[in-house]
């Protein structure tokens, strides 16, 4: 690359760094959705025959530093981490530059690879009885308290998407899901229950994420979680005249 065109690299990379996401969407982006800690490898576009390509990445978080000239860059998952309770933004800008033969050197628009960071999902599982009996109109009721990053409540808004739980157990219908961070509970019906058993049974909340974003590309499985709670289920007492007795004094 000519030092004018490495001057007019820096220049657009250091004067789209004010212009922010509205800026980056008129531009050209891309989105991408990842777990915190997931390494990345953003790759520019392939040169044409009979041309070269050389390629400046910059990284807009670090005054718009240096993030590498090959093609495809590896952003490690140490730099890509998220403890707070909602997505963050990484974006990293890059510029590509032609030659060849009979080829006037100049640099492309700059392009915007923006990375949604989603904090880690922690979930628990509870239930309002440890002991219940089928068929005697008393649900069981179960709830998920889920917390994200360092243990804040997970903030999930507009096109960021939400979080689902999909819950499981004997008496819960196969494929069963809520939406949303409030709909963390569960109720099963008491008709439903299973049979009486001196094993208890387990019931399992997992949280994920839902993805609204449009035009994304998810890795977001790492941030999932789930949780179990072991629930027995007894028959009620039984009387007879066989088995209540009286004494005298």
């Amino acid at each position: 690359m000519s030092k004018t065109s490495i001057f007019r690299t820096l220049l657009l990379a250091t004067t789209f760094v004010t212009l922010g996401v509205a800026t980056a969407q008129a531009q050209g982006s891309d989105t991408s959705k990842v777990c915190t800690g997931q390494t990345t490898l953003p790759k520019g576009p392939d040169a044409p025959n009979g041309v070269t390509y050389s390629y400046a990445w910059f990284d807009a978080q670090n005054a718009n530093a240096s993030a590498g000239t090959t093609q495809q860059i590896t952003i490690a998952g140490s730099v890509l981490t998220n403890t707070t309770g909602a997505p963050k933004q990484f974006i990293y800008k890059l510029v590509v530059s032609q030659s060849g033969a009979n080829v006037a050197v100049c640099p492309s628009d700059t392009f915007y690879k923006v990375i949604l960071v989603y904090p880690a999902l922690n979930n628990t599982l509870t239930s309002n009885y440890s002991v219940i009996c089928p068929g005697n109109g008393t649900n069981l009721v179960l709830t998920s308290p889920t917390t994200s990053g360092a243990t804040q409540t997970p903030t999930l808004l507009g096109a960021y998407g939400t979080v689902k739980y999909a819950w499981s157990g004997s008496g819960i219908p196969a494929s069963t899901t809520t939406t949303g961070i409030a709909n963390n509970t569960y109720t099963v019906p008491s008709a439903s229950l299973p049979v009486a058993s001196a094993t208890p049974y387990t019931y399992t909340a997992a949280v994920s994420y839902v993805e609204t974003l449009a035009g994304t590309t998810a890795v977001l499985a790492g941030c999932a979680h789930s949780a179990t709670t072991n629930v027995t289920i007894s028959n009620a007492p039984s009387i007879s005249n066989s088995s209540v007795t009286t004494t005298y004094q």
